[in-house]
Parts: structure tokens; C-alpha cells; sequence
């Protein structure tokens, strides 16, 4: 976010006080986006005012949004030989596989890849938003067999 969003000064350390802060007028950022740390979650967090919202989007190709399940164990066939398959004993959730795109812990040149989630034992395609319009319009949503109940 360097160069990008204004980072606050340590004071401004609560998500939840900085909103509010913004929302009196005790702080302004005239630039209708900045980042502060929390100190007690050793987490940076973007904050953005509505007309920024898509200026936002742009910090973080990667998004828990952008997921497309393909299917349980046994459903490989809708990506194998297309586009590659995470380790399953190294990436289990999609929301932390997401975290560690967006950290840059995790880089995937190709903009796509299939994470399995452990926790809904479901294969699930994660996109970067730059390629969303070939990932969706070549990988439809597998449909449960209940959900035509």
C-alpha cells in the first residue's frame, strides 16, 4: 500500500475507533482511503470512504469472491491438466489461501488456481480479479445433486 494509501500513525491502532474517528470529522483523510495497523492483531487493515470502493478493490486481486467450487473428491476431471491443483497438505481453507496471495506469501503467475477446503471437503477455483471474465465464463459452478431438491 506504500505510495498508494496513506498509512495513520500509531495512535490510530482500533478499526472500530478509527471509523469512528473518520465519522465525526476528529480525522480526515482527504484522500478517502488510508491503512492503519493493530497492534494487538498484527494486522494492517484498509479503510476506504464509499466513492473509493473500487479504487479499494484494487489492493487485493485476490478475493474470497472470487472462488468458484468445482466439486468434491471425485470431480477432478473439471480442472486437472488445466490449471494447477495447490497442495492439499499446505493450503486447506480458502480464506487463508487467499491471505497468503494477498501477502504475496503465495504467487501464482497464471492468475488462477484450485485450492480443496478441508473444512467443506470441496475443490474451489480462486481468481484474480483481472481474470475473472475467462475463469467465469470457462469454469461453471458445480451444482450439488440436493440443490436440485
Amino acid at each position: 500500500f506504500e505510495g498508494r494509501a496513506r498509512l495513520l500513525e500509531r495512535s490510530y491502532n482500533s478499526v472500530s475507533a478509527t471509523v469512528e474517528a473518520l465519522s465525526s470529522g476528529d480525522l480526515v483523510v482527504e484522500e478517502g482511503i488510508c491503512v492503519l495497523y493493530s497492534g494487538s492483531r498484527s494486522l494492517y487493515y484498509l479503510l476506504w470512504r464509499d466513492d473509493k470502493a473500487d479504487y479499494a478493490k484494487t489492493f487485493f486481486m485476490w478475493s474470497c469472491d472470487q472462488a468458484i467450487c468445482l466439486g468434491p473428491v471425485g470431480h477432478e476431471d473439471a480442472f486437472e491438466g488445466i490449471v494447477q491443483l495447490l497442495p492439499k497438505d499446505e493450503f486447506v481453507s480458502v480464506s487463508e489461501t487467499v491471505s497468503a496471495l494477498n501477502l504475496g506469501q503465495l504467487s501464482i503467475d497464471e492468475g488462477c488456481c484450485v485450492v480443496f477446503s478441508d473444512a467443506q471437503q470441496l475443490y474451489f477455483l480462486l481468481y484474480r480479479t483481472d481474470k475473472e471474465a475467462d475463469i467465469t465464463s470457462r469454469f461453471p459452478p458445480w451444482q450439488s445433486p440436493d440443490d436440485d431438491q
